[in-house]
């Protein structure tokens, strides 16, 4: 007999939520340090018996099933835990030093489990002297948590003495509970809760993912503190812990510049409702979103928290990969608070300590998180908190910090609970001092107007050269006389103080003289460009309304040229300017003397003395800035401090080349460029010529450029920062001072703030909008007290009634004391519901070598569609987006990457993003098509799905196509003369794959399709659903503009010719008269003094006469209405009666008659109505084995919907209510493309699937079950042998029985969509339903006698896919998709019918219902849960 071998596997078990995502970390990178190794180490005092403790350990193991599990995810669907029969227990025993100890426990640390070989858990004893023992326990955080370690010592205690401890509750038991709990509820719970925070809350966004050790930094608050802040929380009745995981939210709501922040909380996960479970060893913990508002008082966030926490207690099982999954951001957090406060039994380990002769003389835990941060937090005499932070990512001296804030923020609590959050400040006064001075530029003596300024320098050198124009030179004698000779003339004309001088003149030396000269009348200049657009310049001029306009200086023959006396003071306006203004109008900026005089002390004293001082004489300087611009004051303000300055000519200083042509030329010593420029003139050997000195302003400087400029010899490079507002430059950096861009430290006089949305300091490291205060600043903006007093804001660090100016641009300071910017607080952009800096986006790119320049802006090339775009100048961008997707998330991944030459200018030498090129889609698409087949079949995907370019790898479907579109595919591949059916393209799917069974096209000829007509299923039931004389659809088109009322009448005959459906009569008999038969109408309507608008609102009355006159019987069919504009586009009103049209015919008509209009050769048709109509009377008797289908389909349960089941007789279409709601563009694209390819399924699949989880939702029911009658085009060519009908017009429509249930789609959305999928595999798309209903006499009586359903779903597709909006023969963009009218005194079809369109970019549910039936507010509710759960799938669905 052979010996009986027993199973090794005792069990198998799933993972709990935690585990599974230990897992995932473990094996993130299986070489790196495992940080969910847990050192658990015991001090023992006594007569330890290693062997009876060996002993001990091993029976603890064979007790705990959960402590013998393998956890094994090769191979398998799902990771589990296989649990082994006989594990042997790791043991060993040394007599160690003290040091030997230490050595010992760093390398145990560092030494990993292997998951799948069990135990996880290893014991050491260790003798360090007589009856002083350490036994080290370490364990995989799998298997244990720390509620757990107590228990686990007090059973081993127990065993050692040789007791029986009580049978254990096993772990299955707790993971049968977590299975048993209803997730849907509770990720619902968690979204009501977490659903619309801003986005993830990261500390350190760019933290590698490969754990490592942490450092430590412990605060452990005094006694006296510790006692306050217990007395405050049992005051208010709040937990210790809640108090901690409030303040922390202050302290990250701090240090993220942000009011709404989540961070990861650990829970015991022991539910309360499962017996024993205080007493079971395993992993139960839990880590879950924790969510913190600052807003109203301290104590009003720590409610928050605890209200908020208190409600979500019973969902604290969901795992946190779920959560985030179901709130579709990613990692939610990056920081993770673990409150170690566990309820030991005390008494009970001392007793079992007595009993074994043993006493525990210290504990020392060491265990860690993947997390950048941890705070771990123990709530003993002493609250204590240990930073666990990541070295490489945060420094120790960072986490001090922290830990200060932190226990500055527990003293506001303890001492006052009631202040505004606003009002605390966590920052030391050290950190405040710190950046109060790097934020204060030098303090300098301010000089007098720059008038004088011109005086005196005339006196000091007046026959050195000032201005060099071509051949023209003028000394700052000549200059000066010249200018006081023009002010003269000024004063006599008006000039004066508070009074503008519009200067009109051409760029050149001129208008240096005469903004000098404004200067010294005491008036303000206005820099206008004779280039400028007339309209603008009109309008500065109506706006600033000069005093004087000067297009050429005034004669001054015999005008005194000596100086004035001053006439104007610091406050007076000095210049005018005009900045771009975010409504699209410009505004002025009204600068002061004092501010520009300030600016020149300030320059002087840091950058043209030291540079004159360098030289040994004064510099040849160049003006490369347009004279409009307020950065041409950088080279003028040289002027002013005595060195020459060589005005470039407009063509030179647009042109690389020529500008560095003449830098070498004129030996320029100082120029100013933007960035954008700097980089193509420095792209060349020997470009800087004679240069000493660079300033680089206007934009940010690039890292590339920044970095090989400080690699240039003997050249001294300023990074020069300032809005307008502040006076050209509000600081300045050397790029000596660091190796990474930088706008530096603040000008002479001048202050800087980085400030949180409270307007308190923000720390450094943390981002903050630029607050620039001081002597810069400009006075306003002119004639605009709201737009200056919404800018220019009360300082409240300075002086009482001194300003600070917004400058809208994100910063930070760097640990050096200097500013970063980091973009504009407006150049956030927002894809597909995500905020993106595009800075982000480019500092990523530019970490390519081959990358010089790179700029990421959002374009919406197609009206809806927001795609990132990158663009870059460099060597070569192979593999450049796979760099960049390997680094950041989907959503900031570009699009496409646009290799650029160089980057196009505006007239201010600042980045034209209007200019940059559309990106060629071909690179973002698959592979291109090859063969002649492929290529016309790409170029007709692209036709009808209205896209640039597909590859021959590219989905059909994935890119938005759906069956409706497939029917014009079909339809227009004819006309190229290929043929394949709608099937094919749904099997095939692809370009190359369709390509490969694609026919050419045999046209024998059009059928015959006039004469008698059987009877469709449709058109029976209409028979019998009578009155039907104003069932119609209908839709409102644009007309070209030249489009007359004969050419009209022609494109409708030619239609009425080309479809015998639309001659069609019926009167209980459809029948089809010959061509010409039926003569054109169309009715005109003037409404060249209409807008639009008003021929909308006056159509639902046009739409009611012309409804009256549609007569079936006497083939009244279809009506055609034209709104005649003049010479705008018109607008056509077609009515067609439905007996004629059908979702898919509309895109069949709408194009033909844009192809009519083009004069296109249409391409022939194939099947008649007629025949169709014909074959399916034959196809029905083959129909006969579906109806055991159909009878089990219509036999199920279907739940009442509304308030009772629909009466014919008193729900009529009279009593008919609609809405019609709106998904967002986002969750309708990627229903659209992306989750229907992710998933192989359908959009019908998707919709369908939400649609029975929303009603299952609406009637609060388990039952996820849905029964409904479904509308399909009905276009089955299969059905009748030879059949096409991709360009043939008529009413095609089908609709049948299905029941869906996608199960728990929260749950599963894959699971849920597929089972759906299959549900909905009925045979032929379930045209076998009418055909046996109401054309097969042995099956009709049946199928009439079974119950309707009381819910009808009608998808029509993307009805306007390839249409631009606006252009002709495209929808009318002021009314909806599609219109239509019924009879009053027809029966209501269902109890509620949906119908569902694309237009453009977004999902319209078109709701219908009988009022007695459902309230409005009902049907709402519903379509909200369906939303919801259609965003849910979309949000399961990640991207590629």
């Amino acid at each position: 007999m052979a010996e009986e071998v027993s199973d090794p596997i005792e069990d198998v078990l799933p993972l709990s939520p935690l585990q599974q995502g230990m897992l995932f970390h473990a094996l993130y990178d299986e070489s790196a340090d495992d940080v969910y190794t847990a050192q658990f180490v015991l001090g023992l005092s006594g007569d330890v018996d290693a062997g009876r403790l060996h002993e001990a350990a091993q029976a603890l193991l064979d007790r705990h099933a959960n402590l013998r599990v393998a956890l094994v995810h090769e191979d398998v669907d799902e990771p589990v835990q296989v649990v082994l029969r006989d594990v042997e227990l790791p043991w060993a025993e040394h007599e160690l030093t003290t040091t030997e100890l230490a050595e010992f426990l760093e390398r145990d640390r560092t030494t990993r489990f292997t998951l799948d070989e069990p135990p996880l858990l290893r014991m050491t004893l260790v003798e360090l002297a007589e009856r002083d023992f350490r036994l080290v326990i370490s364990n995989h955080h799998v298997l244990l948590d720390g509620w757990s370690l107590p228990l686990l010592v007090r059973e081993l205690l127990e065993l050692y003495r040789g007791a029986t401890p009580p049978a254990p509750r096993p772990y299955r038991d707790y993971l049968a509970w977590l299975a048993a709990q209803d997730r849907d509820t509770s990720v619902t719970a968690w979204l009501d809760a977490i659903g619309d925070v801003e986005g993830p809350t990261l500390l350190a966004p760019a933290a590698p993912k490969v754990p490592v050790r942490p450092g430590k930094v412990r605060l452990e608050l005094p006694e006296d503190l510790t006692a306050r802040i217990y007395a405050r929380a049992r005051e208010h009745s709040l937990t210790v812990n809640t108090v901690v995981q409030g303040l922390w939210g202050l302290l990250l709501a701090q240090a993220t510049n942000r009011k709404d922040v989540v961070f990861g909380a650990t829970v015991s996960g022991r539910p309360a409702d499962l017996p024993g479970v205080d007493s079971m060893i395993g992993l139960f913990i839990n880590t879950v979103p924790v969510r913190v508002r600052t807003r109203g008082t301290v104590l009003d966030v720590l409610r928050s928290v605890q209200d908020e926490q208190g409600a979500l207690m019973e969902h604290q099982h969901i795992g946190l990969t779920e959560v985030q999954r179901a709130v579709g951001q990613g990692d939610l957090f990056d920081t993770l608070v673990v409150f170690e406060s566990y309820p030991v039994d005390t008494d009970a380990v001392a007793e079992q300590e007595r009993a074994a002769g043993i006493t525990i003389s210290q504990v020392e835990v060491d265990d860690s998180t993947h997390y950048p941060l941890t705070l771990a937090v123990g709530a003993e005499e002493r609250l204590t908190v240990v930073f666990e932070y990541r070295p490489g990512v945060f420094d120790e001296a960072w986490a001090h910090t922290l830990a200060e804030r932190f226990r500055r923020a527990a003293e506001v609590f303890a001492d006052q609970p009631d202040i505004d959050v606003r009002h605390v400040e966590l920052l030391s006064d050290n950190e405040i001092a710190a950046l109060r001075e790097w934020g204060t530029g030098k303090v300098l003596d301010t000089g007098g107007t720059l008038a004088e300024v011109l005086a005196e320098q005339a006196r000091r050198t007046p026959d050195a050269v000032a201005i060099v124009a071509g051949e023209r030179r003028l000394t700052f004698r000549e200059w000066n006389e010249l200018a006081n000779r023009v002010a003269r003339r000024l004063i006599e004309a008006g000039a004066g103080p508070e009074k503008i001088v519009a200067l009109l003149l051409p760029p050149g030396p001129d208008v240096l003289v005469a903004l000098a000269a404004a200067f010294k009348a005491g008036a303000a200049y206005l820099p206008l460009d004779p280039e400028w657009p007339a309209e603008r310049v009109d309008f500065m001029l109506r706006d600033a309304e000069p005093a004087i306009v000067l297009t050429s200086l005034p004669d001054v023959t015999d005008v005194p040229g000596d100086d004035l006396e001053p006439i104007a003071r610091p406050e007076h306006p000095a210049y005018v300017i005009y900045t771009s203004g975010s409504t699209g109008t410009p505004k002025a900026v009204v600068v002061p003397h004092r501010a520009i005089a300030n600016l020149l002390i300030s320059h002087r004293t840091d950058l043209f003395d030291p540079a004159q001082a360098r030289v040994g004489r004064p510099l040849r300087v160049a003006h490369a800035w347009p004279m409009a611009f307020d950065a041409s004051w950088q080279p003028m303000l040289w002027m002013f401090a005595g060195h020459e300055l060589h005005l470039v000519p407009a063509d030179t200083r647009r042109d690389a080349d020529l500008l560095r042509k003449f830098l070498a030329d004129h030996e320029i010593e100082f120029v100013e460029l933007s960035p954008s420029l700097l980089a193509q003139v420095a792209s060349e050997p020997g470009w800087r010529g004679a240069l000493k000195v660079l300033g680089v302003g206007g934009e940010a400087v690039p890292l590339p450029l920044w970095r090989s400029l400080r690699a240039e010899p003997d050249l001294a490079i300023y990074n020069l920062y300032g809005p307008t507002e502040c006076t050209v430059d509000s600081a300045a950096c050397d790029f000596d001072r660091t190796e990474n861009p930088c706008i530096g430290s603040p000008v002479g006089n001048a202050h800087a703030y980085v400030l949180d949305r409270d307007l308190r300091p923000c720390p450094p490291g943390v981002e903050g909008e630029l607050y620039i205060a001081g002597e810069g600043l400009a006075r306003g903006y002119l004639k605009r007290p709201g737009t200056t007093a919404e800018r220019f804001v009360a300082d409240p660090f300075g002086a009482p009634g001194t300003r600070m100016y917004r400058t809208g641009d994100v910063a930070r300071w760097n640990g050096e004391g200097l500013i970063e910017l980091l973009g504009r607080v407006d150049d956030q952009v927002k894809i597909r519901g995500f905020r993106i800096e595009p800075g982000e986006i480019e500092a990523v790119l530019l970490r390519d070598e081959r990358v010089q320049r790179a700029v990421v802006i959002a374009r919406e090339d197609v009206p809806g569609v927001k795609q990132l775009v990158a663009y870059v100048v460099a060597s070569g961008t192979d593999g450049l987006r796979e760099q960049v997707a390997a680094r950041l998330p989907e959503h900031m991944v570009p699009a496409a990457i646009v290799r650029v030459d160089s980057f196009p200018l505006t007239r201010n030498d600042k980045l034209d993003v209007k200019a940059l090129p559309a990106p060629d889609w071909t690179a973002a698409a698959s592979r291109p098509p090859v063969t002649e087949r492929e290529k016309q079949i790409a170029e007709l995907f692209a036709e009808v799905l209205g896209l640039p370019v597909v590859g021959a790898d590219d989905s059909f479907f994935a890119l938005g196509g759906d069956s409706i579109v497939s029917m014009r595919l079909v339809s227009k591949a004819r006309g190229a003369g290929l043929s394949f059916s709608p099937r094919d393209v749904f099997e095939q799917r692809t370009v190359a794959a369709l390509a490969a069974v694609v026919r050419d096209a045999v046209h024998s000829g059009q059928s015959d399709g006039v004469g008698e007509v059987p009877l469709t299923p449709m058109l029976h039931w209409l028979r019998d659903n009578g009155p039907y004389d104003r069932l119609s659809q209908a839709r409102l088109l644009c007309t070209p503009a030249e489009l007359t009322e004969p050419r009209l009448v022609e494109l409708v005959g030619a239609l009425l010719d080309r479809h015998d459906v639309l001659r069609a009569r019926f009167d209980g008999g459809f029948t089809v008269p010959p061509r010409g038969s039926v003569q054109p109408v169309v009715r005109r309507i003037d409404a060249t003094s209409s807008s639009y608008q008003d021929i909308a609102q006056l159509l639902p009355a046009v739409m009611e006469e012309e409804l009256a006159e549609l007569r079936p019987a006497t083939g009244d069919m279809a009506r055609f209405v034209w709104f005649d504009t003049g010479d705008r586009q018109g607008r056509l009103l077609v009515l067609l009666h439905h007996l004629v049209v059908d979702g898919a015919s509309w895109g069949v008509l709408v194009p033909e008659l844009a192809g009519l209009w083009n004069g296109e050769e249409l391409p022939p048709l194939g099947t008649s109505f007629r025949e169709w109509a014909t074959g399916l009377q034959e196809a029905a008797r083959a129909r006969t084995p579906e109806l055991p289908l159909w009878r089990q389909m219509l036999s199920g349960p279907d739940p009442l919907l509304g308030t009772r089941r629909l009466d014919p007789a008193v729900d009529t279409r009279a009593t008919i209510r609609a809405t019609r709601t709106f998904l967002d563009e986002e969750t309708t694209e990627a229903l659209l493309t992306r989750v229907p390819a992710r998933h192989g399924v359908t959009v019908d699949d998707v919709l369908l699937a939400g649609l029975a989880h929303a009603v299952s939702r609406w009637r609060d029911t388990s039952d996820t079950s849905l029964l409904l009658a479904l509308e399909g085009h009905g276009r089955e060519e299969q059905v009748v042998p030879g059949a096409d009908l991709s360009g043939t017009v008529g009413w095609f429509t089908s609709v049948y029985p299905v029941r869906v249930d996608p199960g728990d789609l929260a749950s599963d959305v894959h699971k849920g969509l597929r089972q759906v999928s299959e549900q909905l595999a009925v045979p032929d798309k379930g045209i076998g339903h009418g055909l046996l209903r109401y054309l097969n006499p042995d099956t009709a009586a049946e199928l009439a006698r079974l119950p309707e359903p009381q819910l009808e779903f009608n998808y029509l597709g993307r009805l306007t896919i390839g249409e631009r909006e606006g252009e002709p023969w495209t929808g009318a963009p002021e009314v909806g998709a599609m219109g239509g009218g019924a009879d009053d005194a027809a029966p209501a079809p269902y109890c509620l019918v949906l119908n569902v369109l694309v237009r453009g970019s977004v999902l319209e549910a078109d709701w219908q219902w009988p009022a007695a039936l459902f309230t409005e507010d009902r049907i709402r509710e519903l379509s909200r849960e369906w939303f919801a759960a259609l965003t849910l799938i979309s949000k399961e669905t990640p991207g590629e």
